[in-house]
């Protein structure tokens, strides 16, 4: 969807990169193809230089979730500045002194954080996902009830893979039709 500022969230899997998944078809076919990464964009905060980002794969989603030493409390879910969503903490975690953290809490209530604090979570390497719900066409749903984010991994060839969370959920190795508008999380 685009806002009024002209900001873009709820992207289709990319496959195009004209679009980058900015439009709203619902029709399998138009995101058939190979994948482009939105990283191949430059992005304006984050270096303004092209292919400095990346969409993680299905499998480093997998880590993060399920797979890495310490997973269930290595990330959860949490409330930020009043927005429900998901956090993942760099595998070094070491909670900031006067803060807490409980991994795979269950809910969204039991990891809060203020913008203060969530400044020191974020500078001690946490990174958070809002619950951003999905767009299906131009209906968007479950903001506030869950979060998706692609994968760079297709499935079949109208299907990608995503991670899918909610207040008391989490898979790593969801998948949606391409032409789904859910989140998209770049790394370096």
């Amino acid at each position: 969807t685009v806002s009024a500022n002209g900001t873009v969230d709820l992207f289709g899997w990319s496959t195009s990169a004209t679009y980058y998944g900015i439009h709203n078809s619902t029709s399998s076919s138009t995101y058939s193809g190979d994948f482009v990464d939105w990283g191949t964009n430059a992005i304006s905060n984050g270096g303004n230089k092209a292919s400095l980002w990346r969409t993680l794969t299905s499998a480093e989603w997998n880590y993060l979730c399920s797979s890495r030493s310490n997973a269930e409390n290595l990330c959860g879910q949490a409330t930020v500045a009043g927005v429900y969503g998901f956090v993942f903490l760099p595998d070094n975690w070491s909670t900031p002194s006067s803060l807490t953290w409980q991994g795979n809490p269950n809910n969204w209530t039991t990891n809060q954080y203020s913008v203060t604090d969530w400044s020191k979570m974020e500078a001690a390497g946490a990174v958070f996902l809002p619950a951003a719900g999905r767009r299906d066409g131009t209906d968007v749903g479950g903001v506030g009830s869950y979060g998706y984010s692609w994968s760079s991994t297709p499935y079949g060839e109208y299907g990608a893979c995503n991670v899918l969370f909610g207040s008391s959920s989490l898979n790593p190795q969801g998948s949606r039709d391409r032409y789904y508008g859910i989140s998209v999380r770049l790394v370096r």
